[in-house]
């Protein structure tokens, strides 16, 4: 008999996933899982934070960079949630730090993908930032609300990885983001995160854009750097 508990379908769906098209971890082949967990612990780590965002492993390491790959550009959603899963310990770390600086405040904080162009969205079938920002709004649990679509795209730009010098990726998005007209950020505080961080125009980009839209905390992540 079919269980009532909530998101058992859901459950019930991905074995049949998994089972139809296995996942294998990119460093040692195991089934299971882009990165295994045994694999994890030996990806190589980034100092964090790097220009304030917090940063969870490096992009030098082939293996970050292969999950990245499939992530963004062969459709693998599920890389994200591996992903997430070693980013998140860097901003529940963050976000408890904040908690002891202002222990009689219980505020709210929405976690945000940062946005892309639309018709990168429509390629893809999803913004890998927002997925990697959904799981780990989970993980971080009550009191972390994943929102989608706060940031947009306002203005064409060139993906970054296309732009060859720090100043040409500052100007690539200078004034391309804008806050949603359907919501309000004002007094909000807001977890942004990213795939990946290299000179930290597009996060702090995000930053800049929030705070003009009245925002009152912004914490900045990103996967790698």
């Amino acid at each position: 008999m079919m269980s009532n508990t909530p998101g058992y379908p859901h459950k019930i769906f991905k074995k049949i996933v998994e089972l139809l098209f296995p996942v294998y971890c990119v460093r040692c082949a195991t089934r299971g899982a882009i990165v295994c967990e045994k694999c994890l612990e030996h990806l190589h780590t980034s100092p964090s934070p790097v220009g304030g965002v917090l940063v969870a492993l490096a992009y030098k390491d082939r293996f970050v960079r292969q999950a990245l790959w499939r992530l963004k550009y062969k459709g693998e959603k599920h890389v994200a949630e591996t992903l997430a899963s070693v980013l998140f310990h860097h901003v529940r770390d963050r976000l408890f730090e904040i908690a002891e600086e202002s222990p009689l405040s219980r505020d709210e904080w929405l976690i945000v993908g940062a946005p892309s162009p639309h018709e990168r969205i429509t390629k893809r079938g999803y913004n890998h930032a927002e997925l990697l920002a959904t799981s780990i709004a989970e993980k971080l649990g009550e009191g972390h609300i994943f929102e989608s679509g706060i940031l947009e795209v306002h203005k064409p730009i060139v993906q970054q990885a296309k732009t060859t010098s720090r100043a040409e990726r500052e100007r690539n998005v200078r004034g391309a983001f804008r806050v949603s007209e359907h919501i309000s950020v004002r007094g909000k505080n807001i977890v942004v995160i990213d795939d990946i961080t290299t000179t930290g125009a597009t996060i702090h980009e995000c930053e800049h854009t929030l705070r003009r839209a009245g925002a009152h905390r912004i914490l900045l992540a990103a996967v790698a750097h």
